[in-house]
């Protein structure tokens, strides 16, 4: 006979159920699974965005904002203030992806890449 031990699911594992719970759980969610956020949001969008294109860069915002939130499994709508709040948590893990050249900017043509991206 199999033995079982019974755990209780800390509260964390449950899909939060506002968008303070969202964010809270993503400001303490490490840069790595971020960085994998945004790799994947950049390659939905063909490995790259025009940085000057205020459309595509919104358009990547919130569909970064709407994986991560997925991811999470948090189900609600997520307002406009709650992506500008995404954006600034994800600041950290973008700016360290540009630094070790895991995202290639170029200022010439004013475009954003990521590296490897097939």
């Amino acid at each position: 006979m199999a033995a079982f031990t019974l755990i209780s699911i800390p509260a964390w594992a449950e899909a939060p159920k506002s968008e303070v719970e969202l964010l809270a759980r993503i400001a303490a969610t490490g840069g790595e699974v971020l960085t994998s956020d945004i790799a994947d949001t950049l390659h939905a969008f063909g490995c790259g965005i025009h940085t000057l294109d205020h459309n595509e860069v919104h358009a990547f915002v919130v569909d970064l904002a709407h994986h991560i939130a997925q991811r999470e499994g948090y189900a609600g709508n997520l307002s406009q203030d709650a992506i500008g709040k995404i954006a600034d948590l994800v600041q950290g893990p973008l700016t360290e992806m540009v630094e070790r050249g895991a995202i290639v900017v170029d200022e010439v043509e004013s475009i954003a890449t990521l590296v490897d991206c097939e």
